[in-house]
């Protein structure tokens, strides 16, 4: 499951100040496992292709990843 919510923000972006909406990305544990799926079946090729990209674009500052309130105390 990938869960979105948009929410206004407001900070500095690669060094100017930033007036927008940050997407937030919950990935559950099934999404995060994909990649270690069988990858011979294009449905899972394909959904490992977009978790990877959505972890790059959260690296690179375009999305936010959130956790579950259940993880917090791990």
């Amino acid at each position: 499951m990938i869960a979105f919510q948009q929410n206004h923000y407001f900070g500095k972006k690669n060094e100017q100040f930033c007036v927008g909406i940050m997407t937030r990305i919950y990935l559950d544990v099934c999404s995060l496992c994909r990649p270690f799926d069988d990858q011979d079946y294009m449905r899972i090729r394909m959904e490992t292709d977009a978790v990877n990209l959505i972890l790059v674009k959260a690296k690179q500052g375009f999305y936010q990843l959130v956790k579950s309130p259940v993880t917090i105390n791990c």
